[in-house]
């Protein structure tokens, strides 16, 4: 891919469906040329949280209990934000297994918005969005999507694959 792609959005942890009770965490990153899957490694969440305590610690304060729950929840909740800053082949070699989608190769691709309702006391209840794709050599790919996505990903799809269509509650595409 050429050095000027820009990464357009990245999804918090998603999940992408690998058969009927199995399934993978991992950050989907849209780029203006491609979908790059890149899947979730525990550990480098634990070094993320291991950097926050380290540096909150140089200055010789001792970390308490709420700082430690802090620095775990925002290593969890915005380990998808250091995407953005990383180049889309860094990702790619981050872990292993990491792939990409090429728009060139897929052959349909349908992404859904998940779903809200209230019930008679007043919760809502919210279901997951999804991405589908089938590439041309007929690989099926089902990807889980973060509810509220779905704005954030019709967008940069529209860059990746401008043919495809939005029809109401979803995007289609279909070659």
């Amino acid at each position: 891919m050429s050095n000027n792609e820009e990464i357009k959005h990245v999804t918090p942890l998603s999940g992408h469906k690998l058969g009927f009770f199995k399934q993978k965490q991992c950050y989907l990153t849209f780029t203006d040329q491609r979908i790059i899957v890149a899947y979730h490694d525990p550990k480098r969440i634990k070094e993320e949280y291991n950097k926050k305590i380290e540096e909150h610690e140089k200055d010789g304060k001792k970390a308490n209990i709420f700082k430690k729950i802090g620095a775990n929840w925002s290593s969890h909740s915005n380990f998808h934000l250091r995407y953005l800053e990383m180049q889309p082949e860094e990702i790619l070699i981050e872990t292993e297994g990491n792939f990409d989608i090429l728009p060139d190769t897929i052959s349909k691709l349908v992404l859904k918005r998940g779903s809200s309702s209230m019930d008679e006391d007043g919760f809502e209840r919210k279901s997951n969005g999804t991405l589908s794709v089938v590439t041309k050599d007929n690989k099926k790919l089902n990807f889980s999507i973060a509810h509220g996505q779905f704005n954030e990903l019709s967008s940069a799809l529209d860059h990746i694959i401008p043919e495809a269509t939005f029809k109401r509650n979803k995007v289609v595409l279909k070659r």
